[in-house]
């Protein structure tokens, strides 16, 4: 909030520098935002495994087991 405050004031004033400020302040915070949301979603996966897993057989469970070790490896 406080980012899009600093860009309305920006364009009311019509200051460039201000506005280009906040825009670089802002655009540095992508990085750290998309790496949390992946670390959730790694999360969810690895959580839903075991009762993935559960039901199968196992052979079945070891191709799932696999599956889920190369995306893991893969994202990254």
């Amino acid at each position: 909030m406080l980012g899009v405050g600093a860009l309305l004031v920006a364009y009311w004033f019509t200051n460039p520098y201000m506005g280009g400020g906040a825009f670089a302040l802002q655009s540095f915070l992508y990085w750290p935002i998309r790496e949390i949301l992946k670390l959730r979603k790694d999360n969810l996966v690895l959580q839903t495994l075991p009762v993935r897993v559960a039901e199968l057989p196992p052979k079945e469970a070891i191709l799932e087991i696999r599956k889920l070790a190369d995306y893991m490896r893969n994202k990254k």
